[in-house]
């Protein structure tokens, strides 16, 4: 999982995009990786985000906005509802 997501994280821009649109496109990115994610995966992950601890996963994602991990973070919380309904 942590190479996922640091694969996203450091890719490099595309010719001519802008770091608020790059930031965009690996948010992006980001979200359909984890709604890809198994259940039980989405909920360890979610655990691990929210718990705050020293974890990798939690270092790589500080290189985001507070409000593009928070926007990331409810996405993982909301996905298994959005698959019940």
């Amino acid at each position: 999982m942590l190479e996922a997501v640091a694969h996203i994280l450091d890719g490099q821009p595309e010719s001519g995009e802008s770091v608020l649109r790059g930031f965009d496109r690996k948010e992006r990115e980001l979200r359909a990786f984890l709604e890809r994610l198994d259940p039980d995966d989405r909920a360890a992950l979610l655990l691990r985000l929210t718990a705050g601890a020293d974890d990798p996963i939690v270092a790589k994602l500080a290189r985001l906005s507070t409000e593009r991990r928070q926007r990331l973070i409810a996405s993982l919380a909301e996905a298994p509802r959005r698959r019940v309904r």
